[in-house]
């Protein structure tokens, strides 16, 4: 996501091109960090501008800004290129999952054993070229180790020709070989551009231990015959194979094989016949284009076995994908614009590839997507502009990629967001200008990325962003004009990226439940001081004014208190640890099935609006007061067989008792006390297998006990006697 750099100049005080910190990038301790889109880690940028690095580098685990503490988990682009003054072993912590592109480049001074940690997922290229490092250790963890990462290190320069292999990951050739190239049992990995330009003329034999092929591994290699690929094999690279021209016969893709990249066998001419497995999640574009395969088919729709990998010659009118389909590839019918009917999808599908309908401008009709579809791609319809009617995302969707409904201006009437995703990627429903009503986010949304929303200006409804969510991107919902009066932002946001809800010309008050304040990037809520007024928790503008460099008379304390209203639900008996309390205040809800019945679901409702819902925090038993009264509801049901087995693990004795009980179970998470009437005796959170509650204070009589244990919620009789 971060693709700020610096450049470190020769010399002995480091000079620094200009970098602006802003729109959620801050310093701490001489560097700089930007925020991820989790809006709970963050990437370490570079030093900050003037700062002399030197001697040995210590990047923290984890740092602390403005009371919110970040785990720091990638290196950025470039970040300490050519720091010659660094020196001696370099020690990363164990939270870096990835180390950008170039990021040590140059930094000879740095030597001994670089031991990388067993967190990290990613090496891009040129990580580490021309340090001096003298031996290296590789993680399991690793996934990805891109071109040139280690060139030109004191490790790499003191190699003998041959094979380079380190922690059964093979990096690639030194030196040339001759003959049939034979990796060893073992290897998991094979690097990026390991073996790519004429360096092989013979056989490639795979291990059985191979997972990993890289991007451009064997690109344009000289590799002849038959291929043989491993069982064991996972994923195959960008152009993993590309223009291997001698590469013959049957291609068999393992049963193991979940992802082949685009163009990876493109240009191996004498392959003439390819099976794929049931297994593959993702096929990139053209991956089979230019083989005796490909030129053997007729025109028209393309498929391998039950996948759709585009088509050959023109396609026209109506386009219907064959019932059995399970996944489309990238790029399948891009810039298809003779296809001037509607899309008719199997159902199948499981997977729509990235710009797999891409610019098909002259689509049309309603987009019936099917309830089996769990990945759209990115782009996958961007700038479909006849697309029309409302559009529902099936409950089966866990990933909506960047600008995949970009532009599709047709659309008409409401948008409905599946509640199994957590992210809206960049762009996602960027100028969709003619969806109308309420947009309504599911309440298992944790990042909004930047542009999702922007220039949707037919919402008119005011807009809710739910508890769940901690990251709003730049631009996010920029220019949405159309929606009214109030915007709401959930109790766990940290972080509101630049311009994010400026342009919204309709609004005047957003609400911000947190606590503590988010990080803020340029003109978050307008370009004036800002747009809106901004109202806080009761007691936290002091606290907003500090944080924030805008106007503080748009800041406002809302210290009205809101109710809470509990509906009656048959089974059981709930409750709440108020009856009216103020904004971005947590509340406890207490749950008391009766005897022989469970809870089956629990809901927090805008008691106004009751198709708005308040997200539960994960305790499932708890929620932030949003700035309008709610309603609780419960559904109970009959307990299930495995219930009435879990409740045979619960112990309650002395039973009758007259005074103290103890409660055993495994794992209880909450205890709760009412008695016949539904009157609430007790409720609070516990842990442990061991609970102790005295009824000497209670009068005589019969006492529901609500255990909530990790296996569900079971209900026991105590009798208080006397």
């Amino acid at each position: 996501m971060v693709a700020l750099f610096f450049i470190l100049a020769l010399g002995i005080k480091p000079v620094y091109a200009q970098f602006k910190i802003g729109g959620g990038d801050f310093v701490v301790d001489e560097f700089a960090y930007s925020i991820n889109i989790d809006g709970q880690s963050v990437t370490l940028i570079r030093p900050i501008e003037g700062y002399d690095i030197s001697g040995s580098l210590n990047i923290p685990p984890s740092i602390e800004y403005k009371g919110v503490t970040f785990t720091v988990t990638a290196i950025g682009e470039r970040a300490f290129e050519d720091c010659r003054l660094l020196t001696g072993p370099l020690s990363l912590p164990n939270t870096i999952k990835s180390i950008g592109r170039g990021a040590f480049d140059g930094c000879s001074g740095i030597s001994g054993t670089l031991n990388l940690p067993e967190s990290l997922v990613s090496i891009e290229p040129e990580a580490f070229v021309d340090c001096g490092i003298e031996d290296l250790h590789i993680p399991e963890s690793v996934k990805k180790i891109g071109q040139f990462a280690f060139s030109n290190t004191q490790w790499q320069v003191s190699l003998p020709d041959g094979i380079i292999y380190v922690d059964q990951c093979c990096l690639g050739l030194k030196g040339d070989i001759e003959g049939d190239l034979v990796i060893p049992e073992g290897t998991r990995l094979i690097a990026d551009n390991a073996f790519d330009g004429p360096c092989l003329y013979g056989h490639v034999v795979f291990p059985n231990s191979l997972t990993i092929i890289g991007s451009m591994a064997f690109y344009n290699s000289g590799i002849s015959d038959t291929l043989v690929l491993p069982n064991s094999l996972e994923e195959i690279g960008y152009a993993a194979f590309t223009d291997n021209y001698y590469i013959r016969g049957n291609l068999a893709v393992p049963n193991s094989v979940r992802s082949i990249g685009s163009y990876a066998f493109n240009g191996c001419h004498f392959i003439d016949n390819i099976t794929l497995p049931d297994s593959l999640e993702y096929i990139g574009a053209d991956s089979f284009g230019s083989t005796s395969w490909y030129d053997n088919q007729p025109d028209g729709i393309l498929y391998l076995g039950n996948y759709c990998i585009g088509h050959k010659g023109e396609v026209t009118g109506d386009l219907e994908i064959k019932e059995g389909t399970i996944l489309i590839s990238d790029y399948a019918f891009y810039y298809c614009e003779n296809l001037s009917g509607r899309l008719l999808l199997p159902n199948s599908l499981k997977v729509i590839g990235n710009s797999a309908f891409s610019s098909c401008t002259n689509i049309s009709g309603e987009l019936s997507l099917p309830d089996s579809l769990v990945i759209i791609g990115q782009e996958a319809f961007n700038s479909c502009k006849n697309l029309t009617g409302p559009l529902r995302i099936p409950n089966s969707v866990t990933n909506i990629g960047e600008w995949a409904f970009c532009d599709c201006k047709g659309f008409s009437g409401s948008l409905v967001l599946p509640s199994s995703i957590s992210i809206i990627e960049q762009g996602a429903f960027s100028g969709c200008s003619g969806f109308t009503g309420k947009l309504s986010l599911p309440l298992s949304l944790t990042y909004i990325d930047e542009q999702a929303f922007r220039n949707c200006s037919g919402f008119n409804e005011p807009l809710s962003i739910p508890n769940t969510t901690v990251y709003i991107g730049q631009r996010a919902f920029e220019k949405c004009s159309g929606i009214p009066k109030t915007i709401t932002i959930g109790h766990s946001i940290t972080n509101i990226k630049a311009f994010a809800f400026s342009g919204c010309s309709n609004v005047d008050t957003v609400f911000i439940m947190a606590t503590i304040p988010p990080i803020i990037g340029d003109y978050s809520f307008g370009q004036s001081e800002p747009d809106y007024y901004i109202g806080v928790p009761c007691g936290t503008r002091a606290d907003y004014w500090q944080a924030w460099d805008i106007s503080k008379h748009k800041i406002f304390e809302d210290c009205v208190v809101y109710p809470i209203t509990i509906v009656d639900s048959p089974g059981g008996w709930i409750g709440a640890s108020y009856s009216v309390t103020l904004m971005g205040n947590e509340v406890d809800i207490w749950v008391i099935p009766e005897e022989g019945m469970t809870l089956s679901s629990l809901s927090v409702c805008n008691a106004n609006d009751t198709t708005e819902y308040v997200a539960l925090t994960s305790s499932g038993y708890s929620f932030f007061m949003p700035p309008y009264g709610v309603l609780v509801k419960a559904c109970f049901v009959a307990q299930t067989s495995v219930n009435e087995t879990s409740s045979e693990f619960t112990t309650i004795y002395p039973n009758p008792t007259n005074g103290k009980i103890i409660i055993e179970a495994e794992n209880m998470k909450r205890i709760f006390i009412s008695n016949m009437l539904g009157q609430s005796i007790y409720g609070s959170k516990t842990s442990g297998d061991r609970f102790e509650y005295d009824f000497g204070r209670n009068k005589t009589g019969i006492y529901l006990i609500s255990i909530e244990t990790a296996s569900g919620i079971m209900t026991k009789r105590v009798v208080v006697t006397r």
